[in-house]
């Protein structure tokens, strides 16, 4: 049976598969760093089940991550063992329990809102106020705000159109308010540029 050993030809294989399921750059720079890891642990040994379930015990206990960091690890290299044939090899991620709220001292309380977007308003920085109050009246993530262009915005419906991880759209409702602070700061814009209203 011939050796399971994380190769540069390997890992170059891995890459133009990545790139031939339409991998996004990002994800596929972050396998391949992922595998590499992995790569440098084996140190030229074969890869085996005990070798695998060693150093998915080694990043729970010395590597300082956390379980979704470490889920992620595996992600990437059961996806390589996969592209290689070595399907003996993928290994369980690690469980985890999620919270359906999260802790209290996270959230932002409306008083710490109102003084954030003030404080914005107050020292010129409109546009800081405006993406503030869009955050806050859509639920958008700040990587979606970013790649919102006028075009994705209905003002009519209250909706847009926003793009989140791996490009994939979805649609989100805002309130009367939202759509007011939208149109004012898009009114208030000098430029004609498409992007981040």
């Amino acid at each position: 049976m011939k050796e399971k050993i994380v190769t540069e030809q390997n890992i170059a294989r891995f890459e133009k598969e990545l790139k031939k399921s339409e991998k996004t750059p990002n994800t596929i720079h972050k396998y391949v760093r992922d595998v590499r890891k992995l790569q440098t642990y084996a140190d030229g040994r074969g890869l085996t089940r005990d070798l695998m379930i060693a150093y998915k015990k080694e990043l729970e206990e010395q590597g300082g991550y956390k379980a979704n960091s470490i889920n992620s690890f595996l992600t990437a290299i059961n996806r390589f063992c996969i592209v290689m044939k070595w399907n003996d090899l993928c290994i369980k991620t690690i469980k985890v329990q999620r919270t359906a709220f999260e802790n209290e001292e996270k959230e932002l309380t409306m008083e710490e809102y109102k003084r954030m977007v003030s404080t914005a308003s107050r020292q010129g920085e409109e546009k800081t106020a405006r993406l503030l109050q869009t955050i806050a009246g859509t639920g958008i993530r700040v990587g979606e705000l970013v790649k919102l262009n006028r075009s994705d915005v209905d003002f009519e419906n209250r909706e847009c159109i926003v793009f989140g991880k791996g490009n994939k759209q979805r649609k989100v409702y805002f309130d009367a308010r939202t759509k007011i602070h939208l149109q004012r700061y898009l009114g208030e814009r000098t430029d004609s540029n498409e992007a981040h209203p």
